[in-house]
C-alpha cells in the first residue's frame, strides 16, 4: 500500500510541475484545429474535425519525440556552434560547454511526456470521430470497423 502511495504522488507531482506544457499543448491544439478548419474546410463537416484534430495531435507528437532528442544533447553542437559565432559561449571548446550543458539538464528536467500525452489523445479523439462517421456512413457497429481495421 505504501509504494502505491508513492507512486501516485509521483504523479502527482509529475502533473503539478508539467500543469503549464499541457495547458500549453492543448491551447496550440485548438489554434491548429481552428486554423485548419478556416483556411481548408470552414467547419462544413466532421471530416474537418477529424483531420484537424488528428493533425495537432501529430504536430505534438512530433515536437514531443523533437524535445526528448534535444534534451538528450543532440542539438548542442549545434547552439555551440550558433553561440560561438555569435560570441554568446564562454566555454573555451566543444567538450567544456557540453560539460556544462549535462549539468544544466541535471537541475532542470524537461520533460516531454505532456506533449506525448495530450497528441495522443487528440489522435484518440480524432480516431473516435472517424469510427462514428464510419459507422455512421456504413451503417454498422463501431466494434465491427474497429475489427475491420485491425485485420487490415
Amino acid at each position: 500500500k505504501g509504494d502505491t502511495m508513492e507512486k501516485l504522488e509521483a504523479i502527482k507531482i509529475f502533473f503539478k510541475e508539467n500543469l503549464v506544457r499541457f495547458i500549453i499543448s492543448f491551447i496550440v491544439v485548438i489554434i491548429i484545429t481552428v486554423v485548419y478548419n478556416l483556411v481548408y474546410n470552414g467547419w462544413k463537416t466532421i471530416v474537418a474535425y477529424i483531420d484537424s484534430t488528428f493533425i495537432s495531435g501529430v504536430v505534438l507528437l512530433c515536437v514531443s519525440g523533437l524535445s526528448f532528442v534535444g534534451n538528450q544533447g543532440t542539438y548542442d553542437i549545434f547552439s555551440y556552434s550558433f553561440g560561438k559565432i555569435f560570441k554568446k559561449v564562454k566555454e573555451a571548446n566543444y567538450y567544456d560547454y557540453v560539460d556544462h550543458k549535462n549539468l544544466e539538464r541535471k537541475k532542470k528536467v524537461l520533460s516531454p511526456l505532456s506533449y506525448l500525452f495530450v497528441g495522443l489523445f487528440v489522435i484518440i479523439i480524432s480516431l473516435v470521430l472517424l469510427f462514428q462517421l464510419l459507422s455512421i456512413t456504413y451503417n454498422a457497429p463501431i466494434i465491427y470497423l474497429i475489427l475491420l481495421i485491425i485485420i487490415l
